[in-house]
């Protein structure tokens, strides 16, 4: 299943062994000549979108060209899941990119991907991958494990509790 979130980014949901859902967001194309920041430079941006997101703070994405098209997709997020939280678990980074691993909860109270709000509490894991520019977001894609938020939260095969790590 695919569905469009606008022009530049695309949500989809593949159903295989497991339903994954990527989040596929990219500027046009950045000069890779401009200058880049340092390593930690570029850790304290994604830091500072993580806090942003979690303060639905979506206007921090309109400066970072990698975001702006994925905005679509954290308003339907956060409207459906209004308690939302992420913790970052790990971060990487080497050259312009920096990685994280994140364990997201909140509560379904609201309609998300089609499915209608449940009221339950979920917990999954999002990777996400970023690209840093001159101290601006230039590329974004994000792989969440969708397959145990929609079990925990009575949909697809199977149902249970939060992932155990």
């Amino acid at each position: 299943m695919m569905v469009g979130v606008d022009s530049r980014c695309m949500l989809v949901m593949q159903a295989r062994r497991s339903y994954r859902t990527w989040l596929a967001c990219a500027s046009p194309r950045v000069d890779r000549r401009e200058v880049s920041v340092s390593v930690e430079e570029s850790k304290a941006v994604v830091q500072q979108f993580g806090d942003a997101m979690m303060r639905k703070d979506l206007a921090f994405m309109d400066a970072h060209p990698g975001l702006a098209a994925s905005k679509a997709f954290f308003t339907e997020i956060g409207a459906a899941f209004p308690d939302l939280r992420g913790e970052v678990q790990t971060t990487v980074a080497e050259g312009e990119w920096v990685a994280s691993r994140v364990m997201v909860s909140g509560t379904h109270q609201g309609s998300f991907m089609g499915m209608p709000a449940t009221g339950k509490h979920a917990s999954w894991e999002v990777i996400q991958m970023h690209r840093v520019v001159d101290g601006k977001i230039v590329e974004s894609y994000g792989q969440a494990d969708t397959m145990s938020m929609m079990q925990q939260l009575g949909f697809g095969p199977g149902a249970g509790g939060p992932p155990q790590h």
